[in-house]
């Protein structure tokens, strides 16, 4: 379960293991030599505690539900709560904690698969989910997939923590822009309220690229020390939707998806967590977990995140690197 897989290209080298579908190491091929680009720990044993999710492939619901409850045709459904009182990620047994199957694994590829039994962590249903990670030049693509033989809410989607610098810093000074002209607001623990709020003249407003340095101080930003919001994406599609650019600018990491929002978190609680050299400290990576909208099962006016037995979940994010 914990034995590492490799893909590679002349551009990228990526790690991943069986363990909550986990991407462990990415590599970016810069100048004359390589540069990793996202957190993780040195033991892998520490990707079975209960941590940051590094690298994690997160589900079956992405994010939170209120409460852990929600209902689907009439019928009520209570599932773990493990942010009590309510559910992060598909609860504390969720995909990220589970072991998946190898499918196929070619030199650029690697399918990961899962069969959730009917009342895994509560959740209704057998799921049967997949993940792929293909690299394409200097990108990396993650393609989801999923049916289920009774409705269910899905939301997949991976909890990478980026960090263009090579971990040398924290991502303070990174720009970061991303084409969203709305945000979720949200109560103290995180849980949507229903409002889709305007994001300018607020911290949310990164249109134009933006240093985390910058709206750290932002009164929007207080309560939770940093991002730990959803951001509503402009258009529709598989789209470009944003880039990240590292401190010194000799790195940007280019954003696709077809998901209708990015939770963007900031690594606000990081401080202390065991990386690769040491610990971290806080604001060590970005998280970018393009998703659905939180909370989703529980407001009908939010994009719909039920799969019905007839139905194919399927999404696609790109991660793409530049160098100047």
């Amino acid at each position: 379960m914990n034995h590492v897989l490799d893909i590679t290209n002349d551009h990228i080298k990526a790690s991943f293991m069986a363990l909550g579908a986990t991407w462990l190491s990415c590599q970016v091929r810069i100048g004359g030599g390589w540069r990793e680009v996202i957190l993780g720990h040195a033991d892998l044993a520490l990707y079975q505690q209960k941590g940051p999710y590094f690298g994690a492939t997160v589900g079956r619901f992405a994010n939170r539900i209120a409460g852990g409850t929600f209902s689907i045709d009439g019928q009520h459904y209570q599932v773990d709560q493990n942010e009590a009182p309510n559910t992060l990620h598909g609860g504390r047994g969720g995909f990220s904690h589970q072991p998946w199957r190898v499918v196929e694994h070619t030199p650029t590829s690697l399918r990961f698969a899962i069969d959730s039994p009917d009342g895994d962590q509560g959740f209704p249903g057998h799921l049967h989910a997949e993940v792929e990670y293909c690299l394409s030049g200097a990108a990396i693509d993650i393609i989801y997939h999923a049916t289920t033989d009774a409705p269910c809410p899905v939301g997949l989607t991976n909890h990478a923590y980026f960090n263009l610098d090579a971990e040398h810093d924290d991502i303070s000074q990174h720009r970061l822009q991303l084409a969203a002209t709305q945000v979720l607001e949200v109560d103290m623990a995180l849980i949507p309220t229903g409002a889709l709020l305007p994001v300018g003249g607020t911290a949310f407003d990164l249109n134009t690229p933006r240093r985390l340095a910058e709206v750290l101080s932002h009164r929007e930003l207080q309560a939770t020390q940093g991002y730990d919001h959803a951001l509503v994406l402009e258009g529709s599609g598989f789209r470009h939707v944003g880039r990240l650019t590292a401190s010194d600018e000799s790195l940007a990491m280019d954003i696709h998806t077809d998901q209708p929002s990015i939770q963007l978190y900031s690594g606000n609680g990081l401080e202390g967590i065991k990386g690769r050299n040491g610990p971290y400290r806080a604001y060590a990576g970005y998280a970018i977990e393009t998703q659905g909208y939180p909370d989703s099962p529980n407001h009908a006016h939010f994009p719909n995140c039920i799969l019905r037995p007839s139905e194919q979940y399927q999404h696609r994010t790109r991660y793409a690197f530049k160098t100047p």
